[in-house]
């Protein structure tokens, strides 16, 4: 039996792909059901976390906060295991010049019918949005430690951690800092299964080492690592450095590609979280080329570059059988536009994409990190958005190709066959039209992309619509015009 409740302000998106067999994303979501399930065996009953949304944390305090207190979460738990709880309270004071994170238990006293803050500490923790704070049984006594994780002033990981001890007052809710560890690379617990024994509260197990992972400063491989162990070290009452041991990035990439392999969709998407480049053809490098970024919590895929942004709204993912997974998506301005990305993982930090729907975009990608995905997407970028253009009737040209345009649908005559779908006009560096041909059991069978020049004329009592379909491709950086195969078609209708 594990006893655990995990608190989070923002789910952190970025993933460190040279450490971690079990990462901090794939397991945050289980802590949180966790949580609000109320925790595992005899315990479930005693734990339990208030609404993430709340509309005034304030207003669920159970202890007043001074004029300069800015409360960044507020949860219920069952610290004490008696009949009331505990509240825990994160904030921040606004005139700390450190900016750093604070943690506050507020305790019940029978003796004044009141909460009263029991105790509180700070933290080296700065970032909001990294800030995480778990109560997970580290050392196997059943009682759970308190473990608060984010990135410092440094932009270091920052991890400390809080024994449950006798309080000074001899009554309440009182916390010894027994682990402090920060460090550039990865910091997490590391967790193994404990024994029946110790389910059934039978006995005590074994305490979890704290590891922390860096890059090898010998090694001109980045993905090798130096793992440094903490253990709990009993008589001093705190977690002691232990060895310090070398292990080859091939191994460790091994190992996590098997684990990503073994799940399901979940973790997956969390693996695909954040910008990827394109390695192929003439974008070797990060900001030479084509950008996706795949937005898991925003259920969202961004393709850009400087030149260009198309958003597409995520729908769903499926596994596939061997090690990829398929994306369904829907562009966010054109509906009639979809792109199915197929994904096939090579490499922790590399993957192969192939897109149906959306031409230039297959190729090889690799990960990148946050800063140039923000230099990426800014509000200068241009976007593919509906045409005021519209086409309406039958377009005829000289070598006897007839469309006929009744908004959403088409249908089209050429060499002697006809085909019919959906068609949509959007403005791309002028107007593109793209006919999506479909078959009889109305799934996709073509899909043609042209530029569109459209021109209107007045004859006498007549109108002459005249439009020139140039076969095209779109581009993160452009419309590219092929050079054959431009069609010309004509209009003729009474004017009113």
């Amino acid at each position: 039996m594990k006893l655990r409740l995990f608190f989070t302000l923002c789910a952190a998106s970025f993933f460190w792909a040279a450490c971690s067999g079990d990462d901090a994303q794939t397991r945050q979501p289980a802590r949180a059901d966790a949580a609000q399930s109320g925790g595992e065996g005899q315990n479930r009953g005693s734990l339990r976390a208030l609404e993430e949304n709340a509309a005034d944390p304030l207003s669920l305090l159970r202890v007043p906060l001074g004029p300069q207190d800015a409360v960044l979460l507020v949860r219920n738990a069952n610290l004490g295991f008696d009949p009331h709880e505990e509240q825990i309270i994160v904030y921040k004071k606004n005139n700390d010049t450190q900016d750093r994170i604070r943690v506050m238990v507020a305790h019940y006293d029978n003796v004044r019918d009141s909460y009263v803050v029991a105790w509180q500490t700070v933290t080296n923790v700065t970032n909001s949005s990294s800030f995480s704070l778990e109560l997970i049984d580290l050392l196997g006594d059943h009682v759970p430690e308190l473990l608060i994780s984010g990135r410092n002033s440094k932009g270091e990981e920052s991890f400390e951690v809080f024994r449950k001890t006798l309080p000074p007052q001899g009554f309440g809710i009182y916390y010894t800092r027994i682990a402090a560890v920060s460090s550039a690379g990865n910091i997490r617990v590391e967790e193994k299964k404990r024994s029946e024994a110790y389910g059934l509260l039978q006995r005590n197990d074994e305490s979890f080492p704290i590891v922390v992972f860096e890059k090898d400063p010998a090694s001109a491989n980045i993905n090798d690592l130096i793992k440094t162990s903490w253990h709990w070290n009993h008589q001093e009452a705190v977690y002691s450095r232990g060895r310090t041991e070398k292990i080859a990035g091939q191994a460790i990439a091994e190992k996590q590609l098997a684990e990503l392999f073994s799940r399901g969709e979940r973790e997956f998407e969390a693996f695909l979280d954040g910008p990827w480049y394109r390695v192929d053809g003439d974008a070797a490098a990060p900001g030479a080329g084509d950008i996706i970024h795949f937005d898991r919590a925003g259920r969202q895929v961004i393709f850009f570059s400087t030149g260009m942004q198309q958003i597409f709204l995520w729908k769903t993912s499926y596994r596939t059988i061997y090690r990829g997974i398929y994306l369904s998506c829907v562009n966010e301005a054109i509906s009639t536009i979809t792109a199915q990305l197929s994904i096939s993982v090579s490499g922790m930090d590399s993957l192969e994409l192939l897109v149906k729907g959306e031409e230039g975009w297959d190729g090889q990608y690799r990960r990148i990190g946050k800063e140039l995905q923000a230099s990426y997407i800014s509000a200068g970028q241009k976007k593919a958005e509906l045409s005021p253009l519209s086409l309406s009737g039958l377009y005829r040209g000289d070598n006897g190709t007839e469309i006929y345009f009744s908004s959403p649908r088409f249908t089209m005559q050429e060499n002697g066959r006809e085909i019919s779908g959906g068609y949509v006009i959007f403005g791309f560096e002028g107007d593109i039209l793209q006919l999506k041909a479909l078959k009889d059991n109305g799934l996709v069978d073509s899909v043609r992309i042209y530029k569109l020049t459209y021109q209107e004329e007045k004859q006498g009592r007549q109108i002459l619509r005249s439009i020139l379909l140039q076969p095209a491709e779109l581009r993160s950086t452009g419309v590219r015009v092929k050079a054959t195969g431009e069609i010309r078609l004509q209009q003729i209708s009474e004017a009113p």
